[in-house]
């Protein structure tokens, strides 16, 4: 499947080589505090910002994602 993070929604304008972007931006998938995680099998377009956060989690397995975002939005870095 396909998850659209949204991004272009908090471009607040577009200066051509970067968006100015709105400040309050929610990361697209955060795990926190997670074990066992598997994350596999999808796509993940327009990552507002971070696009695949994962902070103090144990045993994680990514496979088979691809991220596909604007590069004119900043930090919409991939994992």
């Amino acid at each position: 499947g396909t998850i659209d993070g949204a991004g272009r929604h908090f471009v607040l304008s577009d200066n051509g080589y970067i968006y100015t972007m709105d400040q309050r931006r929610p990361f697209t998938i955060y795990f926190r505090d997670c074990r066992n995680v598997t994350f596999r099998d999808v796509r993940i377009v327009d990552g507002a910002v971070w696009t695949l956060r994962l902070s103090l989690c144990d045993d994680v397995l990514i496979h088979g994602v691809r991220i596909h975002n604007d590069l004119k939005l900043p930090n919409s870095d991939a994992i």
